[in-house]
């Protein structure tokens, strides 16, 4: 399967272990060692971003976008947004990931679909694991 369609296969499920070590494979295959290693941590530990949905979430805003991907951080303050565990990401790594607004989020990042909030985890991965380690939960 081509990088296209892993990618199609989590939009249909952000949660899927298959796609998500499958995604991991394409990018050892592709010689992105250091992405396939954080792919594999995300999967390992149950990872993935929740997609939003307004009549479901208990807070709500006017700007916030029907069917975004959130990563949360696991940081001070995240018990309060009730939000799952398997989108709270160490919050070293949360603070590294860019996102759209121009503000500095207190919670959640928000982004379009699931390959921009995996990729921003990639980009955001070797300044949280610089040395290559494997990281603890």
């Amino acid at each position: 399967m081509d990088i296209d369609g892993l990618y199609l296969a989590l939009e249909d499920d952000p949660a899927d272990a298959l796609a998500w070590l499958a995604l991991a494979d394409w990018h050892e295959d592709a010689s992105h060692a250091a992405s396939a290693a954080c792919l594999r941590w995300l999967s390992r530990r149950r990872h993935s971003p929740i997609r939003y949905h307004a009549e479901t979430s208990v807070r709500k805003s006017p700007s916030w976008q029907e069917g975004w991907l959130w990563w949360a951080t696991d940081g001070e303050g995240a018990d309060s947004w009730s939000l799952p565990s398997s989108c709270r990401l160490p919050h070293r790594l949360w603070t590294r990931l860019r996102h759209g607004f121009p503000y500095s989020p207190v919670a959640m990042k928000e982004y379009p679909s699931v390959r921009a909030a995996v990729e921003a985890v990639l980009d955001a991965w070797p300044l949280f694991n610089p040395l290559g380690r494997e990281l603890r939960p």
